[in-house]
């Protein structure tokens, strides 16, 4: 597949916006976070941001990943 500049600005708007949705909720749960006080491992950052990726995406109605053999959002947050 061919990685076309579009197709990696796409990307890279995606992450940028994915990562602020991430930051927001976690230093909701968690403002201590702020403070550096607890530092977070980058596997769940990654996994986190995944499920924060699947609610974002049904929240859209967007369930096509579904379909394709990813989880919900409800299982993956367990």
């Amino acid at each position: 597949m061919e990685v076309t500049e579009a197709l990696e600005a796409a990307i890279v708007r995606n992450a940028e916006f994915l990562a602020g949705v991430t930051f927001r909720a976690l230093t909701t749960q968690y403002p201590e976070s702020l403070t550096g006080e607890i530092r977070w491992h980058g596997a769940f950052l990654i996994e986190f941001g995944a499920v924060v990726q699947l609610a974002y995406w049904e929240g859209q109605e967007i369930l096509a990943h579904q379909k394709e053999g990813l989880p919900s959002y409800a299982e993956a947050r367990q």
